[in-house]
């Protein structure tokens, strides 16, 4: 099975300030940073988080997140780094806030392992952070990160609802990071879509299915 505060990346990004660190992280590692449109308030709203990236052996991604470890696995557990982005400032405004494979919300994205959101207020504060597909016991700067959804490599189109995890009222920004654990790495076209639509119904499968 292969299976964008201070620590991002490691040195040299250690001693950035968060948005520095982010916007140099997404530089990197060449991908799409703020690529989205939208309409307005109340209105649909699209961006992408993370292009896509082939499949690789875990060894042809040698950058890591040193503030990442996996409970259990040693000190020497640090997720391999597939690839990263991050949005503007976003406001919620009302609207649900869903993750697809491409900007017209009609396709499902698919990740080896897993993609970190981590959520940022308006002065760089980490608000909160999820872990979406086949990651269990996550720690971030020592702190359990909790998980999204089933545990899957491959999810449906808006089956993923991150709404709960962002702030209601404030300006906020989501940085999104494809992480790689073992064997190989990988990960699809993943974009956030906020749009005024009802709760959508999650499908009914085994949590380890995929």
């Amino acid at each position: 099975m292969g299976t964008s505060p201070g620590t991002v990346l490691g040195s040299p990004f250690t001693r950035l300030r968060p948005l520095a660190a982010s916007a140099l992280f997404a530089t990197a590692l060449g991908c799409a940073h703020g690529d989205g449109t939208s309409t307005g308030p109340n209105h649909r709203s699209v961006h992408r988080l993370l292009s896509a990236v082939m499949e690789k052996p875990t060894a042809r991604f040698p950058q890591s997140r040193t503030d990442l470890e996996l409970d259990g696995k040693g000190p020497h557990s640090n997720p391999h780094v597939v690839g990263g982005g991050e949005t503007p400032s976003l406001r919620l405004q009302g609207r649900h806030a869903r993750l697809y494979g491409d900007n017209a919300a009609t396709q499902g994205f698919s990740v080896d392992n897993g993609v970190l959101l981590e959520i940022f207020t308006g002065n760089g504060k980490l608000y909160s952070s999820v872990v979406v597909g086949m990651v269990e016991a996550l720690i971030l700067n020592h702190s359990p990160v909790d998980n999204l959804g089933r545990m899957a490599f491959r999810f449906d189109p808006g089956e993923v609802d991150i709404t709960p995890k962002l702030p209601e009222q404030a300006a906020f920004s989501i940085r999104a990071t494809a992480l790689d654990l073992s064997g190989v790495g990988r990960v699809s076209d993943v974009y956030l879509v906020m749009e005024n639509t009802p709760a959508r119904a999650t499908p009914e499968r085994s949590l380890r299915n995929e």
